[in-house]
């Protein structure tokens, strides 16, 4: 029988949050990755393009889930139409086999010109050509880093200024991180901060030498729409959680409290000029004075070959790996191997 994939509507909301909640990572510590109050509004809200697609089962419910978020991104230095494919959901009482050529069908039934979507690990099932299903081609390793601000070892430089960003500085600020942002693989083309939602102006921070921007960044807290709640510690982290205290003091961020949501902001659309090291460096001294004001801990994430990586790999964090794929489709567009990847953590 042919699978048939709606595009999910508010009101399947409950349903798939229902179907997000259920399904834990489980290692030392199990998690929940949700999106409350109504994972459809929250998909909008985080881009009004995205499109949900479920399968029922014969009883009509919602048996699996994923979603596309398209958007524009450079590549090879132009802004081009990338899809970020993920969200993948099957719920656990469906026993079934997911119809990945109808999730292949409707995913490129979009018409972006290239496709992302990242695994935690790298994904042999899916990176070998097959029949009936696209193949992904690996893009980059990729970290994502929770540090406390406290523990930014950087000390800022004189002769610089830093301070939020206003509504005079926005169109310079849009320049320099759309001209910075084109030196990069899968950096997003930004049109308008106001694209993103929950950013504010006021989240955003400009470090400049004598009225020039030399870097920038964006402190993006998605917690409203987009939550991560620890459940339950197990083995040695059991003992870690009793001496969060102490791991605070070596340098580490706090041990989240369990079945509550995390107050963190996403570090985002952060650039120095040209990759300069000593810029990204001054302005990560900067901006944690920044975040230790209102929380205990920021998220970055960096593509393994990223310039600036080292400088945020000198940091003290606890981090987790995850493995990139673009997919092509019948586009003969290639990303050139020779330019790094900046994908933002906040948009995966």
């Amino acid at each position: 029988m042919r699978t048939i994939i709606e595009t999910a509507v508010e009101a399947d909301g409950p349903e798939l949050l229902s179907a997000i909640e259920s399904g834990q990572s489980d290692g030392v510590f199990k998690m929940i990755a949700t999106r409350r109050p109504n994972p459809v509004l929250s998909y909008l809200w985080e881009n009004s393009r995205t499109r949900i697609g479920i399968i029922r089962d014969r009883q009509q419910r919602i048996a699996a889930q994923f979603c596309v978020s398209p958007g524009e991104y450079y590549v090879n230095g132009s802004p081009c139409s990338v899809g970020y494919v993920g969200g993948v959901r099957k719920h656990p009482d469906f026993n079934g086999i997911l119809d990945w050529k109808a999730m292949a069908a409707y995913v490129k039934d979009i018409g972006c010109e290239l496709y992302t979507c990242s695994f935690l690990g790298e994904s042999e099932i899916f990176s070998r050509k097959r029949k009936h299903f696209p193949q992904l081609f690996p893009l980059t390793g990729y970290t994502t880093y929770m540090i406390n601000p406290k523990a930014v070892p950087y000390k800022k430089t004189d002769g610089f200024s830093f301070r939020v960003m206003t509504g005079q500085d926005r169109s310079r600020a849009l320049a320099f991180v759309n001209r910075e942002g084109s030196r990069y693989q899968f950096a997003p083309a930004v049109s308008s901060f106001s694209q993103f939602y929950g950013l504010k102006e006021s989240d955003c921070y400009l470090m400049e030498k004598d009225g020039e921007i030399k870097a920038f960044g964006a402190l993006w807290n998605q917690s409203s729409y987009k939550q991560y709640i620890v459940t339950e510690y197990k083995s040695y982290m059991k003992w870690m959680e009793k001496l969060s205290w102490l791991f605070q003091m070596l340098g580490y961020i706090p041990m989240p409290k369990k079945n509550t949501v995390l107050d963190f902001p996403s570090l985002s659309f952060f650039y120095a000029e040209a990759g300069d090291k000593d810029l990204y460096e001054n302005f990560l001294a900067r901006i944690g004075e920044e975040v230790v004001k209102q929380y205990p801990m920021f998220l970055i994430g960096m593509a393994h070959k990223h310039p600036n990586r080292p400088s945020i790999q000198k940091m003290k964090s606890i981090h987790f790996d995850s493995m990139l794929y673009y997919v092509r489709y019948d586009n003969d567009l290639v990303p050139e191997e020779e330019r790094p990847v900046h994908c933002e953590c906040a948009l995966l």
